[in-house]
């Protein structure tokens, strides 16, 4: 007789599913159990993972006035699974703020009617937490509040007799307004292109550097092919065609040749500076060719801004490895401007990314297949695949530049899990 197995957590009936998906408190161990499979991604990235954290700062200029309408807390007060899901609550009654609020997308309204009547904040701010009281698994509430001195007595009159669950409760009065953000208009802006890159006049010695080093540079910038990922466009008739691997390249002192499979040979002068501005690279390699061209800029001190997915790793093997192997076997390659006996390359700095529940980029939406983010305009959110269509919803594409200030100020809002 063979021993009963024991249903998995899949297999379970779905209340049961739901009860133990409650008890998890935390956004950052609830992805990870979203991300496990298919059923719990449905179950738990619309209904749960949003619906953890409450943060509502009633100055905030990016949130829609119609946020703060009594009868959105009026609706949310009758329907006690939605409140039940929440764990923590956060107001800021602060003015000057800038992307503070933290609000399920569900629960901003895309569209403000036209017979729109507003309400003071008071009412307002009295009105929500109202409805907070009204969450039975309130662990935590967190209350900014500006000069007036009613302000926490109220509070804990409100909380006094309601929130079982509740454990911590901070009060905190701040007089202090923040300082908004940096104007985008006021930050100093140009284009670049990869043949300003080409144009250097380091850019010769660079390639011939990195030729040399070809056997070493290629098994790691392309370990697929294991050939220097350089190449040049058939300049023949407009013909365009480009060998992107690399793979038929042949490379002499001073002179690269590539083939074309319709025009056979065409050539890349290092020597000559109008040839060299053809030349393109896939984007390990132009990354480890910019930095050490930026290296030896004596005039400029290099800064660069990068997305977070090309830290750790990536940073470090297709880019640090390699810099110190050409650094080491070309001196003359070594940058200018540096503080220690080792050489350092120019200065990285990395900056938060808009990833999907997946942890894809979604800047990449392009490369993922057809209606993958169907779920973010069945939402109204779609805005964060693209500026045009942030434009078209009437959304300000200066709302990813205020969230990365917030996070300046506040680094730990970093890590949150929205």
């Amino acid at each position: 007789m063979k021993p009963q197995r024991i249903p998995g957590l899949r297999e379970c009936p779905p209340e049961i599913v739901e009860s133990i998906i409650l008890e998890i408190d935390s956004p950052c161990n609830l992805l990870p159990l979203a991300l496990s499979c298919k059923a719990f991604c449905k179950l738990i990235i619309p209904y749960h993972l949003q619906f953890r954290l409450f943060r509502l700062s009633v100055y905030d200029e990016l949130l829609p006035p119609q946020s703060l309408h009594p009868q959105l807390w009026e609706l949310l007060c009758d329907r006690p699974r939605l409140l039940s899901r929440f764990r923590s609550a956060e107001f800021i009654q602060l003015e000057g703020s800038y992307g503070d609020s933290l609000l399920s997308y569900r629960l901003l309204p895309i569209n403000t009617p036209s017979n729109f009547v507003f309400f003071p904040i008071a009412t307002s701010i009295l009105s929500a937490l109202s409805t907070v009281r009204r969450m039975p698994n309130i662990r935590t509430l967190k209350h900014k509040m500006g000069i007036d001195p009613q302000s926490p007595v109220n509070v804990l009159r409100l909380f006094s007799t309601s929130a079982p669950n509740l454990t911590r409760l901070e009060l905190h009065r701040q007089d202090a307004h923040r300082t908004p953000p940096l104007d985008l208009v006021d930050i100093p802006w140009t284009h670049s292109f990869q043949s300003d890159l080409n144009s250097q006049s380091t850019i010769s010695t660079l390639v011939k550097a990195v030729v040399e080093e070809r056997d070493v540079v290629g098994l790691i910038v392309s370990p697929k092919k294991e050939k220097l990922p350089l190449r040049a466009s058939c300049p023949q008739n407009a013909c365009g065609l480009a060998d992107k691997a690399g793979t038929h390249n042949q490379y002499t002192d001073n002179c690269i040749s590539f083939r074309c499979p319709t025009h056979d040979r065409y050539f890349v002068d290092l020597e000559d500076a109008n040839d060299c501005k053809r030349l393109e690279y896939n984007t390990p390699l132009r990354y480890l060719i910019r930095n050490l061209a930026w290296g030896m800029d004596p005039n400029v001190i290099h800064v660069r801004v990068t997305v977070s997915d090309y830290a750790g790793t990536y940073q470090e093997y297709l880019f640090a490895r390699l810099w110190r192997h050409i650094i080491s076997k070309h001196p003359e390659l070594r940058p200018v401007h540096t503080v220690h006996s080792t050489p350092d390359p120019p200065v990285t700095i990395f900056s938060s990314l808009l990833t999907d529940w997946a942890g894809s980029k979604l800047f990449k939406s392009l490369y993922v297949i057809a209606g993958a983010y169907q779920y973010m305009k069945d939402q109204g959110v779609d805005y964060l695949l693209s500026v045009a269509r942030m434009r078209e919803l009437g959304r300000d594409p200066a709302v990813i530049f205020n969230e990365v200030a917030v996070a300046r100020e506040s680094p730990a809002s970093l890590y949150e899990v929205i």
